[in-house]
């Protein structure tokens, strides 16, 4: 099959338990706790210490490459995190 690379910019990430009980404002913006703040090709979070939060990504599926049915071989995630913060278990 032939291979087929997609990038997804991170000003997409949609945080699945937004507001403050485990969000914080990014730099006292309005809103932040809710959306993250969007900067160049990524998004800013503040997390709340002891908590945790699932974050989200549309990842573009083609069906069809080359006439054939595409199959997801293998999936990236390059982030960036401050210290203290660390990474839980994985689905994927």
């Amino acid at each position: 099959m032939a291979k087929h690379a997609m990038w997804v910019p991170g000003y997409v990430a949609q945080v699945e338990f937004p507001g403050n009980t485990r969000l914080r404002l990014v730099n006292g913006v309005a809103w932040t706790d809710v959306t993250g703040l969007r900067r160049g090709n990524g998004t800013i979070f503040r997390g709340v210490a002891g908590q945790n939060n699932w974050f989200h990504f549309a990842i573009p599926t083609p069906v069809i490459v080359a006439d054939k049915r595409a199959r997801l071989d293998r999936v990236f995630v390059f982030y960036n995190a401050a210290a203290g913060a660390r990474r839980s278990g994985s689905s994927l």
